[in-house]
């Protein structure tokens, strides 16, 4: 079967939906840290709404994380937890797990801390190695 034949065989709108809610959660996580930082940037630094923000680690604009931005970080770990969501519906969804023993299971679902970005070319891929 040719790419393109195999493409339009799991075109599903669900993938589409899911990678069209990825890019959204992190325009808005991304939009919403700038905002908050802008906030801090206009209140005074001894009243208000600075002396919040500044004693959330999670926010906190002077911290980093291994030399990362803490910003950075946040957004990462957001798509993240998305990522890991998502492989988890996609593999209920699909149904892989009917076609494999409980070993193969378990190691899918350990691996989906690991697992790569929930974009529509890695879905596409585990759903053409699964099923083929």
């Amino acid at each position: 079967m040719e790419i393109t034949k195999r493409n339009e065989l799991i075109r599903c709108q669900w993938i589409e939906d899911f990678v069209s809610r990825r890019n959204e959660v992190k325009s808005l996580v991304s939009d919403a840290m700038a905002m908050l930082e802008r906030v801090s940037s206009l209140t005074p630094g001894t009243i208000g709404l600075s002396s919040v923000f500044s004693d959330a680690k999670w926010y906190s604009l002077a911290n980093k994380s291994n030399g990362k931005p803490l910003r950075e970080v946040v957004i990462k770990a957001a798509l993240a937890r998305f990522d890991q969501e998502g492989w988890r519906e996609l593999i209920k969804r699909s149904e892989i797990t009917y076609l494999m023993n409980t070993v193969q299971t378990q190691r899918m679902h350990e691996q989906i801390s690991t697992a790569p970005e929930l974009t529509e070319e890695n879905i596409r891929a585990t759903l053409f190695f699964v099923f083929g």
